[in-house]
C-alpha cells in the first residue's frame, strides 16, 4: 500500500488532496485511451516501418497494437517504432540520436519531438528504461552555403522526380504530433518519419514575381526585385460537402541563408458550395477559430504559439534573395494574395481537384500580391504572382518537402507598436503578445516519468 498523505492539519486539505489524487488519476487514465486510440488507428507518434526485434532500441520489443503488457510497451510505447534516425541527427544537449525523432502523449502532450540516445546522453526515461533527448532541427550548413539557385533546381528535380500523390491521413494523429517542429525545423525536408495530417495532398508549381518600385520593404520584397521561388496548393483537408479548404506554402531560396517560407489560407473552413480553389483570397492573417473543430485544433498549436492564426512575415525581409542582409528591416504586418484566375467550382473527387490544379500553365497570373505595412495602414499593390511552370502533383512535396511557420510573435517583438494597434480578438488563443510559449530547447527535465 501507498501512503498518499499524512494525517492533514484541517478538512479542507483533506477535500484538496483527494481533488488532486482524482485529477492526477483521471489525467493518467485520458493518456493512456489517448495512447490506445492512437496505437489502434495504426498512425503511430513514431510513424514508420515495423522494425525487426533486432533493431528496436534496447530494453525495448514489440508488442501487439493497443496491448497493455509492460510499463515501456504497449499504451506508453510506439510498437512500429522506426529504429533508424536521419543522418547525423543530434539533440539540443548535443546527442546522438539512435530512432527517428518524434512526439508521443506521455511526453508532454506530444509537444516536442524526441528520440532514444547513444549512451548515457540526455535525459532518463524511467517509463522506457532509456536516454532519450529532444531534437535539434538547426539548419544543415553545407546545404545552405549552396546559391539559391542550386537549392531551388534541387528540390524542383526532386518534386518532378514522381507524380504520384499523398494520402490524408486520420487527423486525430495531428493531436501525438509536435506543432513545435512546423516553426522549428530550419531544413527542407520533414523529419524521418514525420506525417503531414493538414495540407497533406497539393500541387507544386515555380513561380516569380516582380515587387513594385514603391514597395518600402526590404529583402526579397525590396523595390523591383526580381524574385523566384516555388507554391504548394491543396487543401486543408479531404474534400467534403463544404467545399475545399484551400491553402498555400510559399518557399524562396536564398543564397547562403535558409529558405524564406510561409504559410497562407482563406480561413480554417471550406469555401462553401464552391470547389474553386481561387474562389477566395489567401493570407497570412486568417479569422480565429470558429467552431469546435478548429478551436480544439487551435489549442493543440497553441503548444507553439499564442498566435495561431497568424503567421510573421519578418524573415522574408531579412535577406534578398542572392543573401543579402537587410540593413534595416521592413517587414509587412499582413499579405493578401487576390486571385486572378478560376477553375470549375463545380464538386470534384480529390483526382478531380488534382486535376485542376495540374491544368495550371507556365506563365499564368494566379495572384495579385497586396500588402499592409502595418494594422492600421491601407493596402499597397507589392506585385503578381505568375507561374513559372507547369504545375505538377509530387509525391516528395506532399510527403517530404518542409514549408516553415514563423511564429507571428517574432514579428511583434520587433514592431511592438503594433500589439496597441490591433484588436485583442485578432489572435488565438490570447490577445496579440510578444511571448510564444516555451520552446523544446528549454525542456529542463533530467528524469522522465
Amino acid at each position: 500500500m501507498i501512503i498518499l498523505y499524512s494525517t492533514p492539519n484541517s478538512p479542507s486539505q483533506v477535500i484538496i488532496q483527494k481533488l488532486n489524487i482524482m485529477k492526477a488519476a483521471a489525467a493518467a487514465v485520458l493518456v493512456a485511451l489517448a495512447h490506445r486510440a492512437v496505437a489502434q488507428s495504426d498512425f503511430c507518434p513514431f510513424a514508420g516501418i515495423d522494425p525487426p526485434e533486432t533493431q528496436l532500441p534496447e530494453g525495448h520489443a514489440p508488442v501487439p497494437l493497443g496491448s497493455t503488457k509492460g510499463l515501456h510497451g504497449g499504451l506508453l510505447m510506439c510498437p512500429h517504432l522506426k529504429a533508424s534516425a536521419d543522418p547525423g541527427q543530434k539533440t539540443f544537449k548535443g546527442c546522438t540520436c539512435k530512432s527517428s525523432c518524434g512526439a508521443t502523449l506521455d511526453f508532454g502532450n506530444s509537444k516536442c519531438d524526441w528520440c532514444y540516445t547513444e549512451g548515457n546522453c540526455g535525459h532518463y526515461s524511467i517509463l522506457r528504461l532509456a536516454y532519450y533527448d529532444y531534437c535539434d532541427y538547426s539548419k544543415i550548413d553545407d546545404y545552405e552555403a549552396k546559391t539559391w539557385q542550386e537549392k531551388h533546381a534541387d528540390t524542383w528535380a526532386k518534386v518532378t522526380a514522381d507524380k504520384t500523390t499523398g494520402k490524408y491521413p486520420n487527423l486525430a494523429g495531428i493531436f501525438a504530433e509536435s506543432v513545435m517542429t512546423s516553426f522549428d525545423n530550419f531544413r527542407e525536408e520533414m523529419p524521418a518519419g514525420r506525417v503531414k495530417y493538414i495540407h497533406s495532398i497539393g500541387a507544386m508549381c515555380q513561380i516569380k514575381t516582380k515587387i513594385a518600385s514603391d514597395s518600402p520593404f526590404t529583402g526579397l520584397l525590396e523595390a523591383n526585385a526580381q524574385i523566384s521561388g516555388m507554391v504548394r496548393m491543396g487543401g486543408a483537408a479531404p474534400l467534403s460537402k463544404t467545399g475545399i479548404v484551400p491553402g498555400i506554402g510559399w518557399k524562396f531560396y536564398r543564397t547562403g541563408v535558409v529558405s524564406a517560407d510561409f504559410v497562407s489560407l482563406w480561413k480554417l473552413t471550406g469555401t462553401g458550395a464552391s470547389f474553386d480553389f481561387f474562389a477566395v483570397n489567401q493570407t497570412n492573417h486568417v479569422p480565429k477559430p470558429s467552431d469546435i473543430i478548429t478551436k480544439i485544433g487551435g489549442q493543440k498549436f497553441s503548444q507553439a504559439s499564442n498566435c495561431v492564426n497568424a503567421v510573421g512575415l519578418s524573415d522574408l525581409c531579412q535577406y534578398n534573395q542572392d543573401g543579402k542582409k537587410s540593413s534595416k528591416l521592413v517587414f509587412p504586418y499582413k499579405l493578401l494574395f487576390v486571385p486572378q484566375i478560376h477553375l470549375p467550382s463545380s464538386p470534384t473527387t480529390q483526382e478531380g481537384m488534382n486535376a485542376r490544379l495540374e491544368s495550371i500553365k507556365k506563365g499564368t497570373t494566379i495572384y495579385k500580391m497586396m500588402s499592409l505595412s502595418s494594422p492600421k495602414a491601407t493596402w499597397q499593390y507589392l506585385g503578381d504572382i505568375v507561374t513559372d511552370s507547369e504545375c505538377t502533383m509530387s509525391n516528395y512535396g506532399d510527403n517530404k518537402l518542409f514549408f516553415r511557420h514563423q511564429r507571428f510573435e517574432d514579428d511583434l517583438k520587433l514592431r511592438p507598436e503594433w500589439i496597441n494597434e490591433m484588436d485583442a480578438s485578432e489572435c488565438f488563443p490570447k490577445a496579440p503578445t510578444s511571448v510564444a510559449p516555451a520552446s523544446c530547447a528549454d525542456e529542463k527535465a533530467s528524469i522522465e516519468f
